[in-house]
C-alpha cells in the first residue's frame, strides 16, 4: 500500500492555506507528529484521488469547473454529500495542498475537523501561484496531450482552478480574479470559524512560528526536531520535471500502437508529392 492511498476514516485537520502557502512545509509537519497527511505533489499519479476531485468541482462551482460539458451545464450535479468526500478524502488525517480550493465545504461537512489557516501575503503570493501553478496547467502543450491522452492531474487541477476562481477559461485567471478569490477565501473560513482560541476549532498559524503554537493547537507534544522548512519553488520544478516525464511516457504508450501507421501514411505522402514535383 502506497504512503498516501486512503483507508476508512476522516480528515482531523483542514489546512487552510491554499497552493505556494507552505503547504509541503505544513504536509511535512502534519507527518512528523504522527498523522496521515495528503500532499498533493506526493504522488501526482498514484497518490490522488483526481476523479473525485474533478467532480467535486463540477458539483461546487458547476458553472466553472467543466464548462463545456453539455450535460453539467443543462442539470448541475449536486452537492458533494459527506459520503461523496468521504470517498476523496477518508482515510486521510490532514489534508493540506489541493483540498484547500474546497476548504469551505469541507468544514461544514467535517464538523470535527481542526482548521489550520495560513495565510502568505496576496502581492508575493500571486506571482509565484501565477507561475508555479496556472502556467503550467494551463499550458498548450497539455492542451496538445489531452486530444491524445486523458490526464487526470491536469483536468482536475484545471477545474478546481477554474471553480476557485471563477473563471470559464484559464486564460481569464488575471490579477484581479486573483485577489477576489483570494480575499474571499480567508473572509469565509473566518467568518464560518469567527472563534480562535483554545478549545475554538480555528487557528491562525504563522509560517516561520515553530511547532509551539501548532502543537498546543493540537494537543501534541512538541517534537525534539527542527520545524521542516521546504523549498516549495524548488521542489515543485522537480516534481514538474518528474510528472512531465510520466505525462510524455503514457501518451507516448497510447499513441504508440498508431506510430507506424501515421508513420507510413506520411512517407507515402513525401513520396508522392516528391513525384509530382519531379513530373
Amino acid at each position: 500500500m502506497s504512503e498516501t492511498t486512503p483507508i476508512a476514516g476522516s480528515p482531523q485537520i483542514i489546512n487552510a492555506g491554499l497552493f505556494k502557502m507552505g503547504t509541503r512545509s505544513m504536509a511535512e509537519a502534519y507527518k512528523i507528529l504522527g498523522y496521515r497527511t495528503h500532499h498533493g505533489m506526493d504522488d501526482v499519479w498514484g497518490g490522488n484521488p483526481w476523479e473525485g476531485m474533478e467532480r467535486g468541482a463540477e458539483a461546487t462551482w458547476p458553472a466553472f469547473a467543466n464548462p463545456g460539458k453539455k450535460a453539467a451545464a443543462e442539470k448541475p450535479p449536486a452537492r458533494f454529500t459527506r459520503e461523496q468526500w468521504d470517498e476523496v478524502w477518508g482515510g486521510w488525517d490532514a489534508i493540506t495542498d489541493v483540498a484547500s480550493p474546497f476548504t469551505e465545504e469541507l468544514i461544514q461537512i467535517y464538523p470535527d475537523a481542526k482548521v489550520v489557516v495560513v495565510q502568505r501575503d496576496f502581492n508575493t503570493w500571486w506571482p509565484s501561484v501565477k507561475t508555479g501553478v496556472l502556467d503550467p496547467i494551463f499550458d498548450w502543450t497539455f492542451d496538445m496531450m489531452l486530444l491524445v491522452i486523458a490526464i487526470p492531474p491536469v483536468t482536475a487541477s484545471r477545474a478546481m482552478m477554474r471553480g476557485f476562481f471563477g473563471a470559464t477559461r484559464g486564460a481569464d485567471i488575471d490579477e484581479q480574479m486573483a485577489r477576489d478569490g483570494y480575499d474571499r477565501y480567508y473572509r469565509c473560513v473566518r467568518e464560518l470559524l469567527p472563534e480562535e482560541g483554545p478549545g475554538s476549532r480555528r487557528l491562525e498559524y504563522k509560517m516561520g512560528s515553530g511547532w509551539e503554537p501548532l502543537c498546543a493547537f493540537l494537543g501534541k507534544e512538541v517534537p525534539d526536531v527542527p520545524f521542516p522548512r521546504v523549498n516549495e519553488a524548488e521542489q515543485f520544478t522537480k516534481d514538474r520535471i518528474k510528472e512531465y516525464n510520466v505525462t510524455v511516457q503514457k501518451t507516448w504508450a497510447a499513441i504508440k500502437p498508431w506510430a507506424f501507421t501515421v508513420l507510413s501514411v506520411g512517407v507515402v505522402a513525401a513520396a508522392i508529392k516528391y513525384r509530382y514535383y519531379r513530373a
